[in-house]
């Protein structure tokens, strides 16, 4: 199972997810989406509704779950796979550590965000739109091919974090 946490929008990546699995065309394989379809965030297209019932129609098993409490997301990382996360801008991405800290395979861009949670050079970063390479790496997790990770996770910790706060108040370097 591919796994997808966050905002059903076009900055995530998600139109990219959608086509990449067609081409992964593994009609065994499932894709859950977790995040609100519709309502209020700005940025929903009003297109994707049709496009997921265009996957479902043709035999792919797709799950839009909607919008899930914070306290059920470790169930859902713990089933997955592999985590996605094809976005194309992000801040700091939280479902990306969420999916790291619970042992997932990850499969992402390359961009400010997610590489300052997984080394830039790893094959399972990929670059924003590269829908068939996205398509081959999450077609190389649901085979079982883990892909090497060097997680900066650990740097998030409360304690590390308090210790850069510090050395900047202090005049330091971070």
């Amino acid at each position: 199972m591919v796994l997808f946490v966050g905002y059903l929008v076009r900055h995530k990546g998600i139109v990219d997810l959608l086509e990449a699995w067609r081409l992964l065309d593994d009609r065994a394989a499932q894709l859950w989406l977790v995040g609100p379809l519709d309502g209020f965030y700005r940025e929903l297209d009003g297109d994707l509704p049709s496009q997921l019932q265009g996957l479902i129609d043709d035999g792919f098993a797709v799950r839009t779950l909607g919008h899930q409490p914070a306290d059920t997301l470790p169930d859902y990382y713990f089933a997955a796979d592999v985590f996605a996360l094809p976005s194309y801008a992000e801040g700091m991405p939280n479902a990306l550590a969420e999916a790291l800290v619970a042992g997932c395979q990850v499969v992402a861009t390359k961009i400010p965000g997610i590489v300052d949670l997984i080394d830039e050079n790893l094959d399972q970063l990929i670059t924003p739109g590269d829908v068939p390479t996205l398509a081959a790496r999450l077609r190389d997790g649901l085979a079982g091919r883990p892909g090497a990770y060097l997680s900066k996770v650990d740097t998030l910790g409360i304690e590390s974090v308090a210790g850069v706060y510090e050395r900047i108040y202090l005049g330091g370097e971070s």
